[in-house]
């Protein structure tokens, strides 16, 4: 399955990176980034379809969620041969 960003995720994903770089030593953002990037791809490979999510909005659009790093939540549809991630949300602001 081909895996697909949109822009909205893709910059939350860009601009942690950088936070976490600033945050801790060089290169850490990257490596970060690198993490995110291999966890989207994998879950695009295996296909695997979670659960309808369960904020009410999300919910609405029948998007589907997973978590990354217990902190993080991956907002999602499969479209033909399409894994497609609308948003990476910290898990807090979605309460």
């Amino acid at each position: 399955m081909n895996l697909v960003i949109r822009k909205q995720a893709a910059d939350t994903i860009s601009n942690t990176a950088d936070w976490v770089d600033a945050m801790n030593t060089d290169g850490a953002g990257d490596r970060w980034f690198d993490r995110v990037i291999e966890a989207l791809h994998h879950a695009a490979r295996t296909g695997v379809k979670h659960a309808i999510c369960q904020n009410e909005t999300l919910a609405k659009r029948k998007y589907h969620c997973f978590t990354y790093n217990d902190k993080w939540v991956v907002v999602y549809k499969i479209k033909g041969n399409y894994f497609i991630v609308y948003r990476f949300v910290l898990g807090a602001k979605l309460i």
